[in-house]
């Protein structure tokens, strides 16, 4: 398949399409991705309010959480969690460090390649969708369309991405599922885009000295270094 093109996979019905119908569901989905592209790219720093539902193949469970993201390109998030555990995932370009209040621990690793781990929103870009996903239509109508996006290079930490594109171009709704190799389920659903005027860097939260700080792998790390 060729890389930087949309392909629209639809299935044809024994009943031909009036030639304006068929133009406009297919341009439709487009459309509104489009959309959501060029309004996430509009601001150098950006802010969304979200909702997590994350569910678990193997035991069922089922854990929610809210907050808001704060996007600062190209390569620096701050997820902030304002339902407990009150957990912080950070990003300043080169490392990304977990905070976890509850527990207090800190986790750390290099944040290269990682972004689709911590924060597959930031992949949303029209350049990375046209280099790294294939695009199948699931679903469309007047109030949304459903997209999912199956990433062309192997070995990547998920199945597929889905994204669903709400018909409401006042607010900015859409979803983003994340299907992982496990089979497990993750959705954020987005709203509330506005700008950031703050241009000052992203750049870590500082660790308390009482935390105990790992790499993800449980390998303990000296906090100073960051």
């Amino acid at each position: 398949m060729n890389k930087g093109i949309f392909v629209l996979l639809f299935l044809a019905s024994s009943m031909a399409l009036p030639a304006c119908m068929a133009e406009s569901m297919m341009d439709r989905p487009s459309a509104r991705l489009k959309q959501l592209v060029e309004a996430l790219n509009e601001y150098p720093i950006y802010q969304l309010d979200f909702k997590q539902t994350n569910q678990s193949t193997t035991t069922g469970q089922i854990i929610k959480g809210e907050g808001y993201l704060t996007i600062q390109k190209p390569d620096r998030f701050d997820w902030i969690y304002t339902s407990r555990p009150m957990n912080r995932i950070t990003c300043d370009g080169n490392y990304i460090v977990m905070l976890m209040p509850d527990t207090q621990q800190a986790m750390t690793e290099k944040a290269e390649n990682k972004a689709v781990i911590w924060s597959p929103i930031s992949l949303l870009s029209k350049a990375n969708i046209e280099s790294h996903f294939r695009m199948k239509i699931l679903d469309d109508n007047t109030e949304k369309s459903q997209i999912r996006l199956f990433p062309i290079q192997p070995d990547q930490p998920y199945e597929y991405l889905e994204l669903t594109l709400y018909e409401n171009s006042s607010k900015l709704m859409f979803s983003l599922l994340i299907y992982d190799l496990a089979g497990n389920t993750n959705i954020l659903d987005f709203s509330g885009l506005k700008q950031i005027e703050d241009r000052r860097l992203i750049v870590f939260p500082p660790i308390p000295s009482d935390y105990d700080v790992t790499d993800f792998q449980g390998n303990p790390q000296d906090y100073r270094f960051f």
